[in-house]
């Protein structure tokens, strides 16, 4: 008996779709990006293909560089801006630290509510600075120069802003994966 194996066709996208880059220092990835990416310009050269055809290929080079691009800006702003967000994250623990400490010490209701506020705001800032995406420049919580700088502290706000979006849907999402599975 011989087993015939079927391939099925192998397309620039699925290729894309199996090739998902997670921001993380993996030489493989870049490897075997830079192959096909050299395999590709190779086959558009030596191969004379119709205008559809070659227009497809240039689109999967062009797709594959902006990949290359995303890869290599990661390794520039990670490498850049951890010691800066570790130092963040570790002045947000304290502060949430001590806040829990004055929460269980406080009476009055009033006062606790208002550490309570104060303490989900820290939470939303511990969120920025773990879930900031490091292909694009970190913007500091705590800056040296220009705390007032508006245009700074609107692109803050706005990437709080994603990042929550972010977290909301990945809870729903677990949430909703994890009721299939059990009958409530």
């Amino acid at each position: 008996f011989r087993r015939v194996l079927f391939r099925s066709k192998i397309t620039n996208e699925s290729l894309l779709s199996k090739m998902k880059y997670d921001f993380s220092r993996d030489a493989e990835w870049f490897k075997r990006t830079t192959q096909k990416l050299e395999e590709t310009k190779e086959d558009l050269n030596k191969n004379f293909y119709n205008e559809i055809k070659k227009k497809q290929k240039l689109d999967f080079i062009h797709k594959l560089k902006n990949k290359l691009k995303d890869y290599k800006d990661a390794i520039k702003f990670e490498s850049r801006y951890k010691k800066v967000r570790f130092v963040e994250r570790r002045k947000l623990e304290r502060k949430l630290n001590q806040i829990n400490k004055s929460i269980e010490k406080e009476k009055d209701e009033k006062n606790r509510e208002k550490l309570k506020k104060e303490k989900e705001e820290i939470i939303e800032d511990i969120n920025y600075v773990k879930y900031y995406p490091k292909t694009y420049k970190y913007y500091s919580l705590f800056p040296n120069k220009d705390t007032e700088n508006e245009e700074m502290i609107k692109k803050r706000n706005k990437m709080k802003e994603k990042i929550k979006f972010f977290l909301n849907n990945k809870k729903n999402k677990s949430f909703n994966n994890n009721t299939k599975d059990k009958n409530y």
